[in-house]
């Protein structure tokens, strides 16, 4: 029984190939992300990574991620440029709203949920962009249709990607292991849940 754990299709030996795949994706995302403005490309490119590796495709691990990045480049970008400048807005509102009084507190619970939305929309928006091909406008009216329609998948995936970071930021040894799997590791656990979404609902153009 033992030497069979050990064989090439021995479950450790499976474990430890994703594993091993897991932490090159999450090299070359970090990697890519690093001017900022390429984080949705990088991202997308590492949930093709993802998603090929739950469905045991064989492919070319670095080759295909650029790949990837390349011909998912402009889309993923528009989308995550567009996050970043809602989410920007929505914080400068959020503390303008702080330092007025009376209405202020209303108009800062309308600005965090706002955060809310476009936090889940990015969130489903960039793995479709992954896995359909569909305009900037499709891909985000999806998105927003995909986690409304399944609230609590969502809440697990916003965890799922918001804990660990939360946690490397006042861990430092939890940090080193995010920087050595905590992207696609998040990633890998999320896919779980949106290939479950992706087989169930049809996906509009």
């Amino acid at each position: 029984m033992g030497s069979k754990f050990f064989r090439r299709d021995g479950k450790f030996v499976q474990v430890f190939e994703t594993v091993a795949d897991l932490i090159v994706l999450n090299f070359l995302t970090i990697l890519c992300s690093l001017p900022v403005i390429t984080a949705g490309a990088a991202l997308t490119a590492m949930y093709g990574g993802v998603f090929r590796l739950k469905r045991k495709e064989e492919s070319y691990l670095v080759k295909d991620f650029f790949r990837d990045f390349k011909s998912n480049f402009k889309q993923s970008t528009v989308i995550w440029l567009l996050a970043l400048a809602l989410g920007v807005l929505i914080y400068l509102d959020f503390r303008i709203f702080s330092r007025i009084e009376g209405i202020g507190y209303a108009l800062q619970i309308v600005a965090y949920a706002a955060g809310i939305l476009v936090y889940f929309t990015v969130l489903y928006a960039i793995p479709l962009q992954s896995r359909f091909i569909n305009p900037v406008k499709a891909t985000i009216r999806n998105a927003l249709s995909l986690w409304g329609m399944k609230p609590h998948y969502a809440i697990f995936v916003g965890l799922i990607t918001a804990l660990p970071i939360y946690l490397a930021l006042w861990f430092p040894m939890v940090l080193g292991v995010y920087i050595l799997l905590g992207v696609s590791g998040t990633g890998w656990l999320c896919s779980f849940f949106f290939e479950k979404i992706f087989a169930r609902v049809r996906i509009e153009e």
